[in-house]
């Protein structure tokens, strides 16, 4: 069993960042150059660590978080000074191909998009059920996807176009999950913005993305099997990197 434990983030400034999460997530832990936030009703942490070199890159996007009501979140995260990316409104989502959607009914969203004191796009989303997302940019999106499933060992819950919210950033995604919906646990969206380039530039914002596993000498098998390369770090976990350079962890649940 596998489950998505936390991002680790480089940012610009570490007193800005821990200021607008804690209005956005609530208190966190900070001790001396790190913090560490806890999504409500997630088991997805948020580390960060203040970075002399930091670039934001295009790699990874952001996080995306659904509350049944965002509206009562914005007025402390505008009084932070963010910048807003997406005015928070009704927008719409391209049907789906997996599942089967009519491709002619676009899906109703309210949602809106705003940007962290280090540049990192904060997805708020109106929704009944919490959702929790990462949202990762990619070159190919079949690979990545092929890579997720058959190496992490996701589900894949959904596939779908985004070209009905912004004709000139037209966008193909796929929702990756340890579960069987966007409600039951955080998910990774990977996210291919056409014309993208065959070199992704990550940047240094993300460090790792990192998964627990019950059994990693299981995991270790598996790697092996499927000629993966993986490396065993000094703490016992596996390191490996996907097809578009980002870093992943698995350790011991």
């Amino acid at each position: 069993n596998f489950c998505i434990k936390s991002v680790n983030l480089n940012v610009k400034d570490l007193k800005s960042s821990v200021k607008f999460y804690e209005e956005l997530l609530g208190n966190g832990n900070s001790v001396d150059s790190i913090a560490s936030f806890k999504l409500k009703d997630s088991d997805l942490h948020i580390s960060q660590i203040t970075s002399e070199e930091f670039d934001i890159g295009e790699g990874f996007s952001g996080i995306g978080i659904s509350t049944i009501q965002p509206i009562d979140l914005l007025p402390n995260i505008l009084n932070t000074g963010v910048e807003v990316v997406q005015e928070f409104g009704d927008y719409h989502y391209g049907a789906s191909m997996i599942p089967d959607e009519d491709e002619m009914k676009p899906i109703p969203v309210r949602y809106g998009v705003f940007s962290d004191p280090s540049g990192f796009n904060i997805e708020i989303k109106e929704s009944a059920n919490r959702e929790c997302k990462i949202v990762l940019g990619v070159i190919d999106l079949d690979e990545s996807i092929e890579f997720y499933s058959t190496v992490l060992n996701m589900n894949i819950l959904r596939k779908r176009s985004n070209t009905h919210n912004h004709p000139r950033e037209a966008s193909m995604c796929a929702h990756m999950s340890y579960d069987n919906s966007e409600a039951d646990s955080t998910y990774i969206e990977l996210l291919y913005r056409y014309g993208t380039e065959d070199v992704l530039n990550l940047g240094t914002g993300l460090q790792k993305l990192v998964v627990s596993a019950s059994d990693l000498s299981q995991v270790v098998a598996q790697l092996q099997e499927q000629g993966q390369a993986f490396a065993v770090a000094g703490d016992g976990s596996l390191a490996l990197t996907d097809p578009n350079g980002y870093q992943i962890s698995i350790t011991q649940r």
